[in-house]
């Protein structure tokens, strides 16, 4: 796997051991992932257009809560681009203290529906696969 771009261009892509391409949707994405840019190749053009493009790049499960950018529902990113809606700000300061709200990234809608499919809510009797929000930055085995 590798992280490529190409010389024109600064979206980067995450290139599988499959051979496939996921687009990086933006910054905040990427940074849940991967410490800085250091390990980004850049490739011709006509190499990227080889790579066949499968799909988009999903938050770390537990890097971040994240939410839509004109919705106020909060969404706690699980295992394979789940979402998990936090049904109220109690719960989310039970689970992720009281500073929860500065975890929060948003997302454009376009982005949100292509990317994320939606899970259990999040609440008392069914809590987050974590309990607190990660800071470790190594990246996830990817499915």
């Amino acid at each position: 796997s590798r992280l490529i771009k190409t010389e024109d261009s600064s979206a980067v892509y995450y290139q599988a051991i499959t051979g496939s391409r996921y687009t990086i949707p933006n910054e905040k994405t990427f940074l849940s992932w991967f410490k800085d840019f250091s390990q980004v190749k850049t490739i011709s053009m006509s190499e990227m257009e080889e790579i066949g493009l499968a799909g988009n790049v999903c938050y770390k499960p537990n890097s971040r809560l994240i939410k839509m950018v004109d919705s106020p529902k909060v969404y706690y990113v699980d295992k394979r681009c789940e979402v998990r809606h936090i049904v109220s700000e109690d719960i989310a300061r039970h689970f992720f203290g009281s500073d929860w709200a500065d975890y929060v990234d948003d997302i454009p809608e376009p982005f949100f529906m292509a990317s994320y499919h939606f899970g259990r809510l999040i609440n008392f009797r069914y809590p987050p696969s974590y309990w607190s929000i990660d800071d470790n930055k190594d990246l996830y085995s990817w499915q």
